[in-house]
């Protein structure tokens, strides 16, 4: 339902699909007007229903199960605000229209004594750098889970991330002054 059309005059709520109508000394005619409404079906989140061509409708994606996070959202993106944001906007075509929230699996990344731990996805790159080591020493080499580290032996460098939690640490060697006397 859409609105009441006619001799609106005497109709209580032109809005109302059900209302009263005060009748006049003369015949009213009134007439029920619907507008087409189409579905929206959000998979994977909320926000799925039935609603009219050009209407704002808010969609959220459901929250992300434990080890994996939001990636984008698929299927009629042409009609988002932002098909790379959890939570969006589809402003609805005339046209029944369906949308899926797409979730990618995270694995943990442990630096040691240096920066870059975090979660991260199958095949990202992540700088990790080394904490400038204590008096008396120097950067050696980063150890523990190596295979994916672009340089072990710089103290800031990349690491490909697998499909498995990664834990690496940033180690030191101790400096020491060789005296020659002659």
């Amino acid at each position: 339902f859409d609105r009441w059309t006619g001799d609106t005059a005497f109709v209580g709520s032109v809005t109302s699909p059900s209302t009263t109508v005060t009748m006049p000394a003369a015949a009213v005619t009134v007439t029920a007007t619907y507008l087409d409404v189409y579905t929206l079906t959000v998979n994977g989140g909320a926000g799925g229903g039935a609603y009219t061509n050009g209407q704002q409708v808010s969609i959220a994606a459901a929250p992300p199960a434990p080890g994996t996070i939001f990636l984008r959202w698929t299927g009629a993106t042409a009609y988002m605000a932002n098909p790379a944001a959890s939570n969006t906007v589809v402003t609805m075509p005339a046209a029944d229209i369906a949308v899926t929230a797409t979730y990618v699996n995270v694995y943990a990344l442990t630096v040691t004594s240096g920066s870059g731990s975090g979660s991260y996805t199958n095949g990202q790159v992540v700088a990790i750098a080394a904490n400038a080591p204590g008096p008396g020493k120097i950067f050696y080499r980063w150890t523990g889970s190596t295979a994916n580290v672009a340089d072990q032996a710089a103290s800031n460098t990349v690491v490909t991330m697998p499909a498995a939690a990664v834990n690496l640490t940033a180690t030191s060697l101790d400096v020491y002054t060789l005296t020659v006397n002659w």
